[in-house]
């Protein structure tokens, strides 16, 4: 039995017409209504009631074209890569993404992508906004939280959780942290705006703390706390993924390390519509990088 002949059926079936297949397949009308009765003759059946007035599938004609539909979008789907992995890629990128996730994290992978693909160019927009995808010119963002907007096509990297550090030189000062009580004793630098903080809310394999106090320094800007805590001005909670590097250099220690928020889901999202291979391949590679840090 011949792939042709299930791909051509599929075909008519989702353009509704042989006419209108033909025009999408670039092929002749008779070529494909030949086809499609030679696989209604092997597989001893009829797929498709034949009227002059409108298109209808026979139930084992519906039957087919569901079983079909996803082993042939995968080797279409296949297809399209391998053409696209052989062309040289070219253009511009439009991404955008919260600042502090592109200046950790994307603009390092960034260059490594145009490294290896030096005809490439990114527009990067770092903002905390919500971008319309349909009013604005952008291929693709990096969102943190929860999606939404169904329209958008979406792939999720992980999710962020944040944790409690604090720097050597602070701790030293205080012999015993061992509860949330003793954590109350030190100061705490805390994210927000104009006084707006959140109370912190962590929780372990055997309970959730509501951790609320009154905090020496508060800000918005994720660097000022980062620098704040190593500087050894209070404890802060952070994102795991921005001070691991802090942790391994030693400027920064994880206390209370059972403890974490729960986590917020991480996603690149890009409009429902087709994607350039420029765009679809640096997803590919960004993704390969990022799921790594956001697990």
């Amino acid at each position: 039995m011949v792939f042709d002949d299930f791909y051509f059926f599929s075909k008519v079936v989702e353009n509704s017409s042989y006419s209108k297949a033909s025009e999408y397949l670039n092929v002749p009308k008779s070529l494909l209504s030949r086809r499609v009765s030679e696989l209604e003759n092997k597989l001893g059946v009829q797929l498709i009631h034949r009227s002059t007035r409108s298109f209808k599938l026979t139930p084992a004609g519906l039957d087919l074209y569901k079983k079909i539909t996803a082993p042939i979008k995968a080797l279409e789907d296949s297809q399209r890569e391998m053409i696209d992995f052989q062309k040289e890629l070219i253009g511009t990128i439009r991404l955008t993404a919260p600042e502090d996730l592109s200046r950790f994290f994307l603009i390092d992978i960034i260059s490594r992508f145009m490294d290896l693909n030096p005809k490439i160019k990114f527009d990067v927009y770092s903002t905390g906004r919500k971008v319309d995808f349909y009013k604005e010119p952008i291929d693709l963002g990096l969102r943190v939280g929860k999606l939404s907007d169904s329209s958008l096509i979406s792939k999720k990297l992980g999710e962020i959780k944040n944790i409690i550090v604090a720097s050597p030189k602070l701790l030293l000062k205080y012999k015993k942290i061992e509860t949330f009580d003793d954590l109350a004793t030190l100061p705490i630098i805390g994210f927000g705006e104009l006084g707006k903080v959140k109370d912190w809310v962590l929780y372990n394999e055997h309970e959730y703390v509501h951790f609320k106090t009154d905090y020496l320094i508060t800000t918005n800007v994720m660097d000022g706390i980062i620098k704040c805590a190593i500087d050894g001005l209070g404890v802060a909670l952070l994102p795991s993924i921005l001070v691991q590097k802090s942790l391994e250099s030693g400027e920064l220690t994880h206390i209370f390390k059972s403890y974490v928020t729960p986590g917020v889901p991480v996603h690149f999202v890009m409009p429902n519509k087709k994607m350039p291979a420029r765009v679809r391949q640096f997803i590919d590679f960004a993704a390969h990088d990022l799921q790594k840090h956001f697990q």
